[in-house]
């Protein structure tokens, strides 16, 4: 009977893993799509933060000179959430220097299995940089971008 037991055990480990090989022939990215997704995540929510943060903040703003320094702080602060999101993002596909991920990212040269998320990860940086734009800037033309990827 043990050894019954350990031999289904065997085959559920086995089975698990063949399943996981499987998934990997039928969709060679799913591993790299995995271990970025909470890369992604991460600097999705960080995009999503320091705009509900900044916003009220940059629509209060006194002055121009307030108004600039919060520009300043807060398009700064998204700046750093990109540029750690490609450093992963490269440090993760083998890049090295990571940072020079972003070079293959903005010229649509993506890693093929990262190739969607790229473009939301840097559509969305878009959006909340252009959203910071038009309140510091509300004469301006503006460009249509839709809603957060």
């Amino acid at each position: 009977m043990k050894g019954l037991t350990i031999l289904l055990f065997a085959t559920v480990i086995a089975s698990s893993d063949a399943a996981q090989k499987c998934e990997e022939v039928t969709d060679p990215c799913a591993s790299v799509r995995a271990a970025a997704a909470p890369i992604y995540e991460n600097a999705n929510n960080t995009y999503i933060a320091v705009q509900d943060r900044c916003t009220p903040q940059l629509e209060a703003a006194d002055s121009s000179e307030e108004l600039d320094q919060i520009y300043s702080q807060c398009t700064g602060e998204l700046s750093d959430a990109l540029r750690n999101v490609i450093s992963a993002l490269g440090d993760l596909v083998g890049i090295n220097p990571p940072e020079n991920y972003i070079k293959i990212a903005a010229k649509h040269e993506e890693n093929p299995c990262l190739a969607e998320t790229d473009f939301k990860i840097l559509s969305n940086y878009d959006i909340v940089t252009h959203h910071f734009y038009y309140i510091k800037n509300p004469d301006a033309e503006k460009i249509k971008f839709g809603s957060f990827l």
